[in-house]
C-alpha cells in the first residue's frame, strides 16, 4: 500500500514537473515560432513567458516584434514601451520605440497625444547621448 502510494505520488510529480516551463524556456519556444513565421503563437508564448517573470525584458521586446508582424500596432507599442521601461540603456528598443511611435503618429490623423508625448521624450534622450556621448553638437551628419 506505502509503495502503491508513493508510486502515484512520483506519477503526479512528474507530470507536474513536466508541464513547468520556465520564462526562457517559453521566450526559446516564442523565437522558434517566430523564426517559423507563426506569429500568433508567438505572441502567445511570449505572453506566458512575462506571465512567468514580469520582468523578462527580452520577452516584452519580442513580444512588441511579432505584434507588429500581427498588424496589432497597439499590443506592440505597449510591448516596446516596457521593455525601454526595463531596459533604459538598450538603445535599441528606443530606436524601435521612436519608429513605431512616429508611424503610428503618422498614421493617425488624430494625433494621439501619448505617441507624440513619446517622440518628444525619445528627441530628448537622443539630443542628451548625442551632447554627451558625441561631445557638443546635437545635429547628425547625413552622409
Amino acid at each position: 500500500m506505502i509503495r502503491r502510494s508513493l508510486g502515484v505520488y512520483l506519477i503526479l510529480f512528474l507530470a507536474a514537473a513536466a508541464g513547468c516551463i520556465s520564462s526562457k524556456g517559453y521566450l526559446e519556444r516564442g523565437n522558434k515560432f517566430f523564426e517559423q513565421g507563426k506569429f500568433d503563437d508567438a505572441s502567445i508564448s511570449y505572453r506566458k513567458a512575462i506571465q512567468k517573470d514580469t520582468r523578462l525584458v527580452d520577452a516584452y521586446y519580442r513580444l512588441s516584434q511579432s505584434e507588429v508582424r500581427r498588424q496589432r500596432f497597439g499590443k506592440a507599442f505597449q510591448a516596446l514601451l516596457r521593455a525601454t521601461e526595463l531596459a533604459p540603456e538598450n538603445l535599441d528598443y528606443k530606436v524601435s520605440l521612436a519608429g513605431l511611435s512616429l508611424q503610428l503618429y503618422q498614421a493617425d490623423t488624430r494625433r494621439p497625444r501619448i505617441l507624440y508625448d513619446q517622440l518628444q521624450k525619445t528627441t530628448s534622450q537622443f539630443t542628451y547621448l548625442l551632447r554627451t556621448v558625441w561631445g557638443g553638437s546635437s545635429t547628425l551628419a547625413v552622409v
